[in-house]
């Protein structure tokens, strides 16, 4: 069976219009001397934002972000996951 293969995060920023070629390959070196993640190095240069980032990321891999920020669960449910928790650190 033949593997998908993925595009590194890089050529999808490029591939989407997100990143310039050029862009990149300079990240590509402060990473390769900082040793961080490629992401990082785009975020602190202002190239891409962390959402943007994600959006590339749920394209890749075809699964979609769920934000949990602003999910509120009931009382009963947070329990139910408490108890799940404890029984797995146990």
């Amino acid at each position: 069976m033949k593997q998908k293969k993925h595009l590194r995060l890089g050529d999808l920023l490029v591939n989407v219009g997100k990143i310039t070629d050029e862009q990149l390959q300079l990240a590509l070196e402060i990473q390769k001397e900082r040793r961080i993640k490629l992401g990082e190095v785009l975020k602190e240069l202002n190239l891409v934002t962390s959402r943007e980032i994600v959006e590339v990321l749920e394209f890749q891999l075809g699964i979609a972000q769920v934000d949990l920020e602003n999910i509120q669960l009931s009382r009963k449910l947070f329990m139910c996951f408490l108890r799940i928790l404890q029984d797995i650190t146990l």
